[in-house]
């Protein structure tokens, strides 16, 4: 007898089912001579999903000072975070809503916001590999 594959997803999953992983980097660099140059980064980012759901995050921020003559100028002073949550609706269509928002000081940025939702097609999904395209519609506003 030939084993029929249930492609359904389950109708429920207990929130403690999800699987949760994340990444943190933070980065210092500098340069000595004509130009001296100091500039960190650090980035942080998670994701949790389960059978239905995916839930992604992240913060980054940058800033530098460099020397131009004989003083010293920030060049760069920005943060960022935001967070996108998507929902499967089978196993090729999902649905999503994002948000995301980023102060950049060299930018003269108070404040960029950013807002998209949409929906997904997984053309590919394997263990080490996902391809999805995504098409949404967006929104931004930005105060300066």
């Amino acid at each position: 007898s030939v084993e029929k594959k249930d492609t359904k997803l389950p109708v429920a999953v207990a929130p403690d089912k999800m699987k949760w992983s994340g990444n943190v980097s933070i980065g210092f660099t500098g340069r000595q001579g004509n130009t001296s140059r100091v500039a960190t980064a650090s980035n942080i980012k998670i994701k949790g999903s389960n059978a239905f759901w995916v839930i992604n995050g992240f913060l980054q921020n940058r800033y530098a000072e460099q020397e131009v003559k004989d003083k010293k100028v920030r060049t760069d002073n920005e943060i960022r975070g935001g967070g996108r949550i998507s929902r499967k609706a089978d196993e090729k269509i999902s649905y999503f809503v994002e948000a995301e928002a980023e102060r950049d000081e060299k930018e003269k940025l108070q404040l960029r916001s950013i807002y998209n939702v949409g929906f997904g097609i997984n053309w590919i999904k394997r263990k080490d590999f996902d391809y999805e395209t995504r098409f949404g519609t967006e929104i931004g506003r930005a105060h300066v």
